[in-house]
């Protein structure tokens, strides 16, 4: 088992904004790869009383370019920005300043990416809302099982 995170740092975010995404690469679908984490961080003041609300979104319709994962396993693929819409949420919450979230077992095997007849991997979309236009900075990490 190992963990990788995906993290980016957005200006200015006041419309959901997806700030991370993970899928399995082709071909690697049989591999158990689950949401670990969810980091959100907001602006530099937390007196300025911005909320920002996460949301994981299970298999949006996304546009934007994919990348192999740092980690050189190449099981994962991650985008750090791109348009996206639609997509199940899976979970959310909301952030005053900064927020991390570690997954439990049940929550990470619940929310772990699958794939349909065709091959085609789940993805999971972390996307980030200030009250107000606000810096910040959002964090999905995940396990792999191999």
């Amino acid at each position: 088992m190992t963990s990788q995170a995906n993290v980016n740092n957005f200006d200015s975010i006041s419309s959901e904004t997806m700030v991370a995404a993970i899928r399995m690469a082709s071909g690697r679908t049989g591999n158990f790869i689950s949401p670990a984490q969810v980091d959100v961080g907001v602006g530099g003041n937390p007196a300025s009383n911005v909320v920002a609300e996460w949301r994981l979104r299970l298999n949006p319709t996304i546009s934007g370019a994919w990348g192999e994962a740092d980690n050189g396993r190449g099981n994962v693929q991650t985008m750090s920005s791109g348009t996206f819409s639609g997509g199940t949420i899976v979970g959310g919450g909301l952030v005053a300043s900064r927020s991390a979230i570690e997954f439990d077992p049940a929550t990470a095997f619940a929310l772990a990416l699958g794939s349909n007849a065709s091959g085609e991997s789940d993805i999971i979309a972390l996307t980030v809302q200030c009250s107000t236009a606000e810096n910040a900075t959002g964090k999905l990490g995940w396990r792999e099982l191999f």
